[in-house]
């Protein structure tokens, strides 16, 4: 039997960030903000899903997030009870594993938490998925996107006619899902903080 050592105070806080990320938002309120910004962003219209700061603040909560994934892949700060054994997996995931996508807070159900844009084998190991999300871009590359997003999400102009080159928003919005999905998979499977 491994010798489980205990974790450093920087990973027990990237595990603590991704906690109070989904105390604030849930899984399908986290998508949607992704989504609405990035669809004011790319068409020109102005963000009118709420108040201007609650936009401000949703990209400031995906920034830690996304310094959490960036320190939980760069230094291997993995936890085995995240990633479903080997001899588990299968094409079709059992039941018992699809219901534990449902969180424990309220508006949390089956239906709003289940993960519909990672892969089978990101379902079965969400570390692949934070993996991806970090090699896509770096962290001071995301850090930019996210103020430029924000920006263009807040004013009437499109930002693929003002940055150049343009975002791919498509895989912008692909790799934010799945960086979402893949962290609540983690708060799930590990609980980094008891709720």
């Amino acid at each position: 039997m491994a010798m489980i050592l205990p974790e450093n105070k920087e990973t027990l806080f990237a595990y603590l960030t991704i906690h109070d990320f989904f105390d604030t938002y849930n899984v399908d309120g986290a998508l949607r903000y992704v989504h609405s910004i990035l669809k004011a962003a790319g068409s020109g219209g102005l963000w009118k899903k709420g108040n201007p700061y609650s936009a401000l603040h949703f990209m400031q909560q995906l920034e830690k997030l996304c310094s959490a994934a960036y320190y939980i892949t760069e230094h291997l700060a993995t936890r085995e009870a995240a990633v479903v054994e080997k001899e588990k997996r299968a094409a079709n995931p059992p039941l018992a594993l699809i219901q534990a996508c449902t969180g424990r807070r309220a508006g949390e159900n089956l239906w709003t938490c289940f993960p519909r844009h990672l892969r089978l084998q990101q379902f079965y190991d969400p570390y692949l998925a934070i993996k991806n999300f970090c090699h896509y871009k770096t962290q001071a590359t995301w850090k930019t996107t996210f103020a430029e997003l924000l920006e263009f999400a807040l004013v009437a102009q499109n930002i693929n006619n003002e940055v150049h080159p343009p975002y791919n928003l498509l895989n912008i919005q692909k790799h934010l899902s799945r960086l979402i999905e893949a962290c609540h998979l983690l708060e799930l499977r590990t609980n980094g903080k008891k709720i």
